[in-house]
């Protein structure tokens, strides 16, 4: 125990040295610890009452040059599923964010769902319904992350017997091995997807106009249209599969085919992982 003790100490001695000394106080100098010595302070932490500040320091910075180096392939549809998506290109746009972000747009469902199975992407933006099609057609090899989008189910032949609104009817999903190897990424992203949604709220976002910049749709006359039905927000966790599990029983008493002919089971719901 006093082992332990003396070994954490000596690291923070060590690394309050190179965070304090700086000459210049405006700049820190980063400390070159590696994966295996922080996943060492981390667990050793328990011999104090509480975290030392400056544990939080180290792994914090240490954690955003890991996050600096890999970059998220965001599929995107063009059109009205995609809208949700375009505060986040716009933070990203305006410097918000410290993640790199790749938008790969694509003009029909089928174009994304081929770039999901090759994995050319780790997250997508999709109708939920067709999300859970993937899920059951492709092994699970996805995952719901989210919901990003309420608003009226879309309207054909085979659904006219769904009435209602504010269904989860478009969300995001992630590429299953993806997000099992990197869950430190996943909880950035849904952080910063959070906050440019909580842009929107707040005001000051000129929604369509943003659409049609960042080419999700062609026109802003169209956009206000598909922004009108559509609430873009961030639903996850267990909210996200109380709304989901519903829609998609909905769904599936209509037709079953849409959603890939059978529900998901439990595992269709990405877990996200709290910071240890």
């Amino acid at each position: 125990m006093r082992y332990k003790t003396i070994i954490i100490v000596a690291l923070l001695m060590g690394m309050f040295l190179v965070f304090g000394c700086s000459n210049n106080e405006n700049k820190a100098t980063v400390i070159e610890l590696t994966a295996d010595e922080i996943s060492e302070l981390e667990s050793l932490e328990a011999e104090f009452d509480e975290r030392p500040p400056l544990i939080d320091k180290v792994v914090a910075t240490k954690n955003a040059e890991a996050l600096a180096n890999i970059k998220l392939r965001i599929g995107i549809l063009r059109g009205a599923s995609g809208i949700g998506m375009s505060p986040l290109m716009k933070g990203e746009a305006d410097g918000e964010t410290s993640l790199q972000f790749e938008f790969v747009f694509n003009k029909k469902v089928q174009d994304l769902l081929e770039r999901i199975k090759l994995r050319e992407v780790n997250v997508a933006v999709l109708p939920t319904h067709i999300a859970a099609a993937i899920y059951n057609d492709n092994d699970g090899g996805i995952q719901l992350l989210g919901i990003n989008g309420l608003g009226s189910f879309p309207r054909d032949k085979d659904t006219k017997k769904i009435e209602g609104k504010d269904f989860p009817i478009t969300c995001i999903v992630i590429d299953k091995s993806f997000g099992e190897e990197h869950p430190m990424l996943v909880r950035a992203f849904v952080t910063s997807y959070k906050k440019s949604v909580e842009g929107i709220v707040v005001g000051g976002f000129d929604h369509s106009k943003q659409v049609v910049e960042y080419g999700i749709m062609k026109d802003e006359a169209s956009a206000e249209k598909a922004i009108e039905r559509t609430q873009t927000v961030w639903i996850d966790g267990k909210k996200a599969k109380d709304l989901v599990g519903p829609y998609l029983e909905t769904i599936f008493e209509v037709n079953p085919e849409l959603i890939g002919g059978v529900l998901p089971d439990e595992t269709f719901y990405y877990e996200i992982k709290a910071r240890n």
